[in-house]
């Protein structure tokens, strides 16, 4: 392996690192865009999430509770897709904070930036 061989890898390592960096500051953008928004959109939004997963649901087994849920049951399916939703958020940020950081190959001491950002969003975000 040359010099060639190298840069090539230092090319796309530094790509990695950018498209990461991108990718966190969007999930941030698209994290804050749905706090941003009125409880009736936000409602509006996860309720089709909801009934997409009622349909889902009703493939696998018609007589599923979710499946069929209305009422009391459709409220607690609604709360339960909402905060999944949160968590998968968050869950795909803190991934991608650490991959991103570590991409950098920094010291053990900036280690503790990923989880001080998601911790600063989660707390700004609510």
């Amino acid at each position: 392996m040359g010099k060639n061989a190298t840069s090539k890898k230092e090319y796309w390592l530094w790509a990695l690192r950018v498209f990461l960096t991108l990718a966190c500051l969007a999930l941030i953008g698209f994290i804050f865009a749905n706090s941003l928004k009125d409880s009736e959109k936000s409602v509006e939004q996860s309720s089709g999430v909801v009934k997409t997963v009622q349909k889902v649901a009703a493939f696998f087994d018609p007589n599923s509770k979710i499946a069929n849920a209305t009422g009391e049951a459709y409220d607690k399916l609604h709360d339960v897709v909402r905060v999944i939703a949160h968590f998968a958020e968050f869950m795909l940020l803190g991934g991608l904070l650490c991959w991103c950081v570590f991409s950098y190959n920094i010291k053990k001491i900036f280690q503790t930036i990923p989880p001080a950002v998601l911790l600063l969003v989660s707390l700004t975000d609510e």
